[in-house]
């Protein structure tokens, strides 16, 4: 019986060392906390690009929810960690439009980190361009073609002729010499055909470029708008050698809100 009450008293003994340890790490509560309430420490890591948006406390009772808000100076991708573990972090902004990241999280029953990582934002180096030697042949913004869209590279004479008839008497005049370049292959030359509507259209055409971005040929048309108001056709013929789009894919950009921004 001395045996069994030595055994127990050993027991006891070691569960008191064990919870003394597991609560060695939180300390009372301030004063104005409720009374009795044990409070564990929070430790934080903010690194030099980030600032404090509100203020943390140095310890929270343990199953509170707590939130941390940080500011990030721009460039930078932030993290939250809460020992090992990530955090969600929301992008929010106040009344005056300040932008702070925001996460949340239980506060454990016992000492935690919260740690907070910047990582500077790799700028992508600028795609290389290149400009493209081209010549607008037509352009018309008030363009009454009908319906009949198009967006392609015209390559022969007999293509040519295939959509001639869309333009005004007279406009465009191609012969088989000008797609062949009279049988010097450098000076061979296409045509690019762009007949596409847009409403509320008017104005004039204020510069058609054409550049090779990598892969990509792409066709930047800036519009200066007038007053018209109703719904308008628009057309650009542009005259290119075939050596430099050759091996390009053709992309279209506009400054007024066209979305016909496709590969041909």
């Amino acid at each position: 019986m001395n045996a069994c009450k030595r055994i127990a008293g050993i027991f006891c003994a070691v569960l008191f060392l064990l919870s003394g340890a597991a609560l060695s790490a939180c300390a009372p509560r301030e004063e104005g906390g409720p009374d009795g309430q044990e409070c564990c420490r929070l430790t934080l890591t903010l690194p030099a690009p980030l600032e404090l948006y509100a203020p943390l406390q140095g310890s929270y009772p343990a199953g509170e929810r707590v939130e941390a808000r940080v500011c990030a100076a721009e460039g930078y991708e932030v993290c939250a960690y809460l020992d090992a573990d990530r955090l969600w972090l929301d992008l929010l902004s106040d009344g005056s439009g300040e932008e702070f990241y925001a996460c949340n999280f239980i506060m454990p029953a016992h000492a935690a980190d919260l740690i907070f990582t910047a990582k500077e934002i790799a700028e992508e180096p600028a795609e290389p361009s290149q400009p493209i030697d081209c010549r607008v042949a037509f352009a018309e913004a008030d363009f009454r073609n009908g319906g009949m869209y198009t967006f392609s590279v015209i390559a022969s004479a007999e293509a040519w002729q295939a959509v001639s008839g869309q333009f005004p008497e007279g406009a465009l005049s191609y012969g088989e010499d000008f797609f062949t370049g009279g049988g010097e292959r450098s000076q061979a030359k296409a045509l690019v055909v762009i007949i596409a509507s847009r409403s509320n259209m008017g104005g004039y055409f204020r510069s058609v470029t054409m550049e090779r971005r990598g892969y990509d040929i792409v066709i930047d048309i800036r519009l200066e708008d007038g007053n018209m108001t109703a719904a308008s056709d628009w057309a650009v013929v542009l005259e290119v050698k075939k050596q430099d789009i050759g091996d390009g894919e053709l992309r279209l950009e506009t400054n007024f809100g066209y979305g016909f921004n496709a590969y041909l």
